[in-house]
C-alpha cells in the first residue's frame, strides 16, 4: 500500500514515517508541444499520451481484460491544436482486445 512504511520498520519509526510520507502521483506517458505558423496564423500543437497503470506489460505476457474491466496496455492519446481563434482536441484510446484469456 502506498503511503505506508515497510512492514519491517520498528513501530516508533513507522509512526514517525507515516506522518512524513507524501504520495506524489506520477503519469506514465509522453508530452510534446510544438509552436508553428500556418498562413500567418500562429499555432500550437500538443501531443499527450497517458498509459494506464493497470495491467501494463509486454504485449505477449499481458493480454485481455481483468475482472475489474481494465484491459492490458491501455493508452489514451490526445492531440490538441490551439490557435488565436480557438482550441480543438482529438482523443484516441487503444488497448488489448477486451476478452478473458
Amino acid at each position: 500500500h502506498l503511503g505506508q512504511p515497510p512492514e519491517h520498520t520498528p513501530n516508533a519509526s513507522r509512526d514517525k514515517l507515516a506522518r512524513l510520507l507524501v504520495i506524489i502521483p506520477a503519469v506514465c506517458g509522453f508530452f510534446q508541444e510544438l509552436e508553428t505558423e500556418l498562413q500567418g496564423q500562429s499555432l500550437k500543437l500538443a501531443l499527450i499520451s497517458r498509459r494506464s497503470r493497470h495491467r501494463a506489460g509486454v504485449r505477449f505476457f499481458s493480454r485481455g481484460i481483468d475482472a475489474d474491466g481494465h484491459v492490458s496496455n491501455f493508452v489514451e492519446t490526445e492531440q490538441v491544436l490551439m490557435s488565436d481563434t480557438g482550441t480543438s482536441s482529438y482523443v484516441v484510446v487503444r488497448g488489448s482486445i477486451p476478452l478473458f484469456w
